[in-house]
């Protein structure tokens, strides 16, 4: 089955929950149609490049999946005539879109792991600096005393 990708905006005057379950049934939409979900992503409330509908924000969704023409259709003609959903677009993604995409997923997770590493480690090199004393780098150093004793 080809591979789609759909995003969404939704009327910013919906709860948070309300904007969640409008893309629960779009993502059920697809399942009950023998495609699968390949990717379901909540980008959140932001603000509009220009005002659509006289709105100037909107719950944004993004959704990747597996599916027939025919399932496309029936989402996008759900979509159109929702009146909580401001705009969308769908697209058939190709086999180099697809793997573009699953690169960049992997990228960004190698990267994420990095820098937990690096977190991790830079709180264990501030756990061991607190144990060493008082905090004093003139005492490390061995200087810093000697205008004290002049006087």
């Amino acid at each position: 089955m080809p591979t789609y990708e759909t995003i969404f905006i939704a009327q910013p005057g919906l709860a948070e929950t309300d904007a969640e379950a409008l893309a629960l049934t779009f993502e059920q939409l697809v399942r009950e149609g023998d495609g699968t979900m390949v990717k379901a992503d909540h980008w959140g409330k932001r603000k509009l490049a220009y005002a659509v509908q006289k709105h100037q924000e909107g719950y944004f969704f993004y959704l990747q999946y597996e599916a027939a023409a025919a399932v496309v259709s029936e989402l996008e003609r759900r979509l159109r005539n929702n009146e909580q959903v401001l705009k969308y677009l769908s697209v058939r993604l190709d086999r180099h879109a697809v793997e573009a995409l699953a690169l960049a997923e992997k990228k960004a997770a190698e990267k994420a792991a990095a820098r937990a590493l690096r977190d991790a480690e830079r709180a264990a090199r501030l756990e061991e600096g607190k144990g060493r004393g008082d905090g004093d780098l003139d005492a490390v150093d061995g200087e810093g005393s000697e205008d004290e004793d002049d006087d």
